[in-house]
């Protein structure tokens, strides 16, 4: 028996190929979509899938060719670093069939930016948005698992840091609902 995915997987990829039939085709309603898959067949949500693809992955490079540019001096080495990405085999290869590797790639390195953005400015949203973006990758496939080492590492490279910002969070917290406790009462 052949069981298909759950309608959560395969709503961003719904979406976006009725709205492509929608412009292109002129369907507007069920009734006419419906007439449409079964005269043409479901051939077409190949496109929809390498559009997500090419999104994701050009931004994959723009985020390469800002990291690089944290990193390193020399223009030549941020467009150098995007021009190989942009060429490499794997990622061309995984954008033309589809794969949810290409976004996994894009929220691994984006949590790269985050936490090297956190090192370099030390403002602890980006240790946060460093951890999200992991979440993220771990999210779209299971190998984005990986891309918990860069939160994990920039934790334990700035722990005091962190520990530091939750402290103050949390007795900003307390004393705060101390205070309220402490108010006279209007009975």
């Amino acid at each position: 028996m052949i069981r298909r995915p759950p309608r959560s997987t395969l709503f961003p990829y719904t979406t976006l190929f009725r709205s492509y039939l929608g412009l292109r085709e002129g369907i507007y309603n069920i009734e006419e979509l419906k007439g449409y898959i079964i005269s043409n067949g479901i051939g077409q949500i190949f496109i929809i899938i390498r559009w997500y693809s090419v999104l994701f992955g050009t931004a994959t490079i723009y985020l390469i060719y800002k990291i690089c540019k944290l990193i390193f001096k020399h223009k030549f080495s941020f467009y150098y670093a995007s021009l190989v990405y942009a060429i490499s085999l794997i990622p061309v290869y995984l954008s033309h069939w589809g794969k949810a590797h290409v976004p996994m790639v894009f929220f691994v390195v984006f949590s790269l930016f985050f936490i090297l953005k956190f090192e370099k400015e030390k403002k602890i949203k980006f240790f946060y948005w460093s951890t999200a973006m992991a979440a993220c990758s771990l999210s779209v496939h299971y190998v984005g698992l990986t891309a918990i080492i860069f939160p994990f590492l920039g934790f334990i490279f700035n722990k005091s840091l962190i520990l530091d910002e939750s402290d103050r969070k949390s007795t900003r917290l307390n004393s705060s609902h101390t205070d309220i406790s402490r108010m006279p009462s209007s009975a």
